[in-house]
């Protein structure tokens, strides 16, 4: 993860991630990470960053002006964004599905290139231009 920075169309909304089934991937990554590198580099959205304990998750609402800078001349270029999407994620009572709306957005703005299989629990992918927009990704 040298310098890559991570895009997770992941929250605490995800079904996996209750108190009944705790797998902790925000968790986890936050204490490998360490604070200060967390922030810098990692990027997942919610309407609610706590659980447990609270981590830095952003502001859902952020989340579009976020993706606005994700762009060659912005603060994220592509090029250093690397983003997974919870194929598995379920969302109990909340019919908002915030990781499913999240990546939904993704994909009416940007052209993206899987790096997984569509089958995988984490779907890896890349984004390779903005739609509408030629670029010369394939």
């Amino acid at each position: 993860m040298a310098g890559e920075r991570l895009l997770l169309i992941y929250n605490f909304d995800c079904y996996l991630e209750n108190m009944t089934n705790p797998v902790g991937v925000l968790e986890r990554l936050y204490v490998w990470l360490g604070h200060e590198r967390f922030v810098r580099s990692v990027f997942a959205f919610g309407s609610e960053p706590c659980r447990y304990s609270c981590l830095p998750i952003r502001p859902l609402a952020d989340f579009e002006t976020f993706l606005d800078g994700v762009r060659p001349d912005g603060p994220t270029p592509p090029a250093t964004l690397t983003c997974y999407y919870d194929n598995k994620c379920r969302v109990l009572g909340n019919d908002a599905k915030e990781p499913d709306r999240m990546f939904s957005i993704i994909r009416e703005r940007f052209r993206i290139r899987p790096m997984s299989p569509p089958d995988a629990r984490f779907l890896r992918f890349t984004i390779v231009g903005n739609n509408g927009a030629s670029d010369d990704a394939p």
